[in-house]
């Protein structure tokens, strides 16, 4: 009987560790790795990742997009969407292909088959994924949650953005 209650104490004590470790991070958003020495470090899972440098998204105002590097894994079949959400307050990111303006945007977007030719990557990487400069409206600053969609795979990814102080 001692026993038991011992170890249902240490599974309270465990559960509250985790629950306390996860109060401190307020966005999931994971530590950046190197997936190809094409480009930067990036966040998210397969088949679905954003490179983002080593520190959060620099966020001026709603009506500047800021430009992202998106890539897929080729080798998972099907269509490619994204959209987002800010996980506070539920405003939703605005997403077009680089180079278009605000008006272009919109809540969904589908990443076309090709992708972007990149210098730095080699035959392989090109075969292997494909690399989307996508433009995003952020409403406000906070942590975003990109839903991905990839085929039947649904990666998420989590954006931290930080108002740009200076300058």
């Amino acid at each position: 009987m001692k026993i038991q209650a011992l170890g249902c104490g240490f599974l309270v004590l465990a559960v509250l560790s985790v629950l306390a470790a996860g109060q401190g991070s307020d966005c999931p958003s994971g530590r950046p790795f190197q997936l190809t020495r094409a480009v930067a470090p990036v966040i998210g899972q397969s088949p679905l990742w954003v490179t983002t440098g080593r520190e959060p998204i620099a966020w001026e105002s709603p009506t500047k997009g800021v430009t992202v590097l998106f890539v897929r894994d080729r080798s998972v079949p099907g269509i490619a969407t994204l959209s987002g959400r800010n996980r506070t307050t539920g405003a939703k990111a605005r997403f077009t292909k680089s180079g278009l303006g605000v008006g272009f945007a919109n809540d969904t977007l589908r990443l076309d088959e090709e992708g972007a030719k990149l210098k730095t990557a080699s035959a392989d990487d090109q075969a292997r994924y494909s690399f989307h400069y996508i433009a995003v409206w952020f409403p406000d600053s906070g942590c975003y949650e990109i839903a991905g969609r990839v085929g039947r795979q649904r990666p998420t990814i989590y954006l931290k953005v930080e108002k740009r102080t200076g300058k």
